[in-house]
């Protein structure tokens, strides 16, 4: 999270924010901060979270947009963790931050729990599938989904993405390599087909932090990300999320995200059918999202400001963006045979 961002969440601030869902901020355990404040409190005898976005990440519109995809979805039987709405009815309210100010939105929490690394979840085919099969019902709506009547209220297009149009601002000069991949990838992007079955509203985060899992289920959470996009660059994001933590030899990487996609795809097929376009289209869209991984963390991070993890993360990814390619290698014979 950015730094003045930090400064203009202030204690009476946050005390009136959370007046409005009926706790108090001492009430609040903050349970991350980086592109929006997210807290969990508990009322009624049920654990909630609560959500404050500042004006420079998403505005007023733009979270309603989310919320009313995020309903959509629950109405149509997706297992998310549903909005609930403030004291006064609504789903958004906000609070005046000086010349900005912050949206603000309280949502059930999920039942269960993320999964640790070491989960053997994770190497289930049959949790795999499962894992796939929700991402199919979600792109199965994703053409049907219609936005709301009010022009103003709508989620960014892909080409309005903040960390693509400014990439040039957020990263150093010695990475403009990466500035300039991007715009590849832009131009690339431009002559896709923006049309069903390859386009619609989807998701756009989901990886395993994104989701609880209870009793070998599902329940999807955090849509900030959502917006009308390419179904296989959703795809790709999961891919992308299995790769981070795969071993550093290239051989396994590769072999382990082949045999990722082999089990998530059975499931995705079993809800929504998968275009062969696809296949060179996730690749690219893995390397664009080291590409956006790049630019989000030097808007949040600033050049200085990181974890050896995460410098030792982007790092590792360097040769590969140099080279335009994915940091791990799907064989499709492999996934399909």
């Amino acid at each position: 999270m950015e730094g003045f961002i930090r400064e203009l969440l202030t204690a009476e601030r946050l005390d009136d924010a959370a007046r409005l869902w009926n706790t108090r901020a001492a009430d609040l355990k903050l349970l991350r901060a980086f592109e929006n404040f997210v807290y969990e409190f508990e009322r009624d005898g049920r654990s909630l979270i609560f959500r404050l976005t500042h004006s420079s990440h998403r505005s007023r519109q733009q979270v309603e947009a989310e919320l009313h995809w995020l309903n959509y979805v629950a109405e149509m039987g997706i297992e998310v963790a549903a909005p609930l709405p403030s004291q006064q009815g609504r789903l958004v309210e906000e609070v005046a931050a000086g010349e900005s100010s912050f949206m603000l939105s309280c949502f059930h929490k999920a039942p269960g729990a993320h999964l640790r690394n070491d989960d053997p979840l994770l190497k289930s085919p049959d949790f795999i599938r499962h894992w796939g099969h929700v991402m199919g019902k979600l792109h199965a709506l994703a053409s049907a989904y219609r936005p709301p009547s009010d022009a103003g209220i709508r989620r960014p297009h892909w080409y309005e993405e903040d960390l693509l149009l400014r990439a040039a601002d957020y990263i150093p000069k010695e990475h403009h390599f990466v500035v300039e991949r991007l715009a590849d990838m832009r131009r690339w992007m431009e002559n896709l087909p923006t049309e069903a079955p390859h386009f619609g509203m989807l998701h756009l985060d989901f990886h395993r932090g994104n989701y609880f899992v209870d009793q070998g289920r599902i329940t999807l959470f955090d849509f900030d990300d959502c917006g009308p996009h390419w179904l296989a660059y959703d795809i790709a994001i999961t891919l992308h999320s299995v790769q981070m933590f795969s071993p550093p030899s290239a051989a396994v990487r590769d072999r382990e995200c082949s045999e990722f996609a082999r089990y998530f795809l059975d499931g995705y097929v079993r809800a929504h059918p998968f275009d062969s376009s696809w296949k060179t289209m996730i690749p690219a869209f893995m390397h664009y999202r080291d590409l956006i991984i790049f630019s989000v963390m030097f808007k949040k991070r600033g050049p200085e400001g990181w974890a050896d993890d995460e410098r030792a993360f982007l790092d590792q990814r360097i040769p590969a963006i140099r080279a335009g390619r994915s940091f791990a290698e799907i064989d499709w014979r492999h996934v399909f045979g």
